[in-house]
């Protein structure tokens, strides 16, 4: 079974909700119109760039897409790393290569789609080239971002361009998104039901409160329970507490928090045409509710940390 809450920027593992889908309607619009860059702004840990992801996925068949996970590399070395993804010959003077793959796609119909993610760690004369490129691009390179909220973000979008379409995406998971969404992570790893038992109500009822409706800490809160020894004594749990810990923030990048683990893969597509809950278990005792609230704490104590 593969690990149902860790990090993934797989479209297949997103599930729609009428704050993502608005969110990814409006940029797919600006992307579409490609007069100006657009942003999507928000929180740590809700999502943003896998909804970047999604973005690249549905707009395949419109354009060609590669996306970048480190904004704040100069403009020539994003451009070149951008070369590499696409698989074009390498060039002294990168910006224009890609400008002008760019205007070649353009002049077939189609255009390229630069997913920029991080763009809050852009420097602003970075920032400014970036839309200057896409200005002189005439519409032929896109450019959409993703960007945390952080001091710099807005002057960093402003530096981009004056016209830049934001869209916000800060609204968190209520209860039924919440069971959807670890429903379909437990369907997608195959988690056999001795699993699944473990996010009975009242567990549910533990996550909620100790997540908050953040995606990214409701997975670290989630893969917190799954560590907590089920069938064990208090004893056992106990001493295997500060373990499941380690484990759980063992995996973060530096200076980072856990939710913010990033896959390094990138992602290209050309624009070529293509075909387009289980019932829960009872809870099973005493031992169950001890452990469920040994669970509870690690997943409090994520949450805090996370914030």
């Amino acid at each position: 079974m593969r690990d149902p809450f860790e990090p993934t920027a797989s479209p297949r593992a997103y599930l729609p909700r009428p704050a993502t889908e608005a969110a990814l309607a409006a940029l797919a619009g600006a992307a579409r119109a490609g007069n100006a860059p657009a942003a999507l702004t928000g929180p740590a840990g809700m999502g943003k760039t896998l909804l970047l992801h999604v973005l690249g996925d549905r707009l395949g068949r419109e354009m060609r897409f590669v996306y970048l996970p480190h904004a704040g590399l100069e403009p020539s070395e994003l451009a070149a790393w951008a070369l590499a993804r696409l698989g074009l010959k390498q060039s002294s003077d990168s910006l224009g290569a890609l400008i002008g793959h760019a205007r070649e796609l353009a002049q077939a119909g189609a255009a390229l789609l630069l997913l920029l993610d991080d763009a809050h760690t852009l420097s602003l004369p970075s920032a400014r080239e970036l839309g200057r490129i896409a200005a002189r691009s005439q519409r032929a390179l896109r450019l959409v971002l993703a960007a945390d909220d952080a001091p710099a973000t807005a002057g960093v979008l402003a530096a981009i361009s004056p016209e830049l379409t934001t869209v916000r995406l800060d609204a968190r998971l209520d209860r039924a998104d919440l069971d959807a969404y670890l429903d379909r992570r437990l369907e997608r790893a195959e988690a056999p039901p001795r699993v699944r038992e473990r996010f009975h109500v009242l567990a549910r009822d533990a996550l909620e409160r100790g997540s908050e409706g953040v995606p990214a800490a409701l997975d670290a809160a989630a893969a917190a329970l799954l560590a907590a020894p089920l069938g064990a004594s208090a004893a056992a749990a106990d001493s295997a507490a500060p373990a499941a810990e380690t484990s759980a923030s063992g995996d973060a990048r530096p200076a980072a928090p856990p939710a913010r683990r990033r896959p390094e893969s990138l992602r290209v597509s050309s624009p070529i045409p293509r075909r387009q809950a289980p019932a829960l278990a009872a809870p099973p005792g005493a031992l169950w509710l001890a452990s469920l609230a040994l669970a509870a704490a690690l997943a409090l104590a994520l949450a805090g940390f996370i914030r």
